[in-house]
């Protein structure tokens, strides 16, 4: 099986009041490393440690800083990893807010295949999901795919807090089928 990497760029929320982070995200994305560890794939987690306000690690600015850098030598490592960023958006986001998970179209660079499997694995689960275009240049996932990998940013709607395994089983389903 390939290898995985799973990055969260905004991991280190600060105030609820404003979305400074992505509050769900961290928690997701440890389970789904665990998860994947436990079935034998070799897996990567990089949460940033730094709050949103001080850099957005999901945009070019910050290609050299050392938590991009560390996921470019593994990227270059793992060139058939998937890399799977994972965020999470407000539950009363006006446009995402009827959907629990929301897969970005990041400028072309997902391969379409990849996110129709994980949208039609999440939606045969129990939960919905649907996929978006988006106008930002995520650029974790776009740096990904310049190096040969398969990523695709996935969105998690923060309703689940406190109840993360509701979202969670499905979007570690999607995850093993896509990768297999």
């Amino acid at each position: 099986m390939k290898p995985v990497i799973i990055t969260v760029p905004h991991g280190f929320p600060i105030r609820m009041d404003e979305h400074w982070g992505d509050y769900l995200a961290p928690s997701i994305a440890w389970n789904l490393y665990d998860s994947l560890v436990k079935q034998g794939i070799v897996c990567y987690i990089f949460i940033n440690p730094f709050p949103r306000n001080h850099m957005d690690m999901n945009r070019p600015e910050s290609q050299n800083t050392s938590w991009r850098n560390i996921i470019v030598r593994t990227a270059m490592e793992n060139p058939s990893a998937y890399l799977f960023d994972i965020h999470s958006y407000p539950k009363d986001d006006p446009d995402w807010n009827k959907f629990d998970i929301v897969i970005l179209k990041s400028w072309g660079v997902t391969p379409p295949s990849l996110m129709n499997k994980i949208k039609k694995c999440i939606n045969n689960n129990g939960i919905t999901a649907s996929i978006k275009d988006t106008d930002v240049r995520n650029d974790v996932v776009i740096s990904a795919s310049l190096l040969g990998l398969k990523s695709v940013l996935i969105e998690c709607n923060e309703k689940y807090i406190g109840k993360p395994n509701k979202i969670f089983k499905p979007l570690r389903k999607a995850v093993l089928g896509a990768i297999r």
